[in-house]
Order: structure tokens, then C-alpha cells, then sequence
């Protein structure tokens, strides 16, 4: 697993990867782009898919503060 990966499923707490990829589909990022970035077989994200990884990490932290 990428360092990547690692913190994405840190972040995600008790949700499931479908259940994030559904939600950041409301945010313009497809759930089939979601799933590499959990497992480990992404390649280098775009600028936007790292925005809305970064926003949602956050918010998911902030959620578990």
C-alpha cells in the first residue's frame, strides 16, 4: 500500500470505501476513481482529486476530534 493509501483508510474511520466513493461522487470524483486510492493501485492523483481527498480527510478528522 502507498503512504497514500494508508492515510485515506486511516481517515475513513468506520466507513466503507463504497460508502466514501458515493460521497465524494457529489463533489465531481467518481466512485471507480475512489477505490485504487483505498487499495493501493492509483496512480499519481490529478490536482482535483487531491483537493477533495484533502478537504474530506480533514473533515473526517475533524468529525473524530
Amino acid at each position: 500500500m502507498s503512504a497514500l493509501s494508508d492515510l485515506l483508510n486511516e481517515a475513513r474511520g468506520d466507513l466503507s470505501v463504497r460508502e466514501v466513493g458515493r460521497r465524494v461522487a457529489k463533489h465531481g470524483v467518481g466512485e471507480s476513481t475512489v477505490i485504487p486510492y483505498f487499495n493501493g493501485k492509483h496512480g499519481t492523483p490529478s490536482e482535483v482529486t487531491r483537493a477533495h481527498y484533502i478537504e474530506r480527510s480533514s473533515e473526517a478528522a475533524d468529525r473524530s476530534a
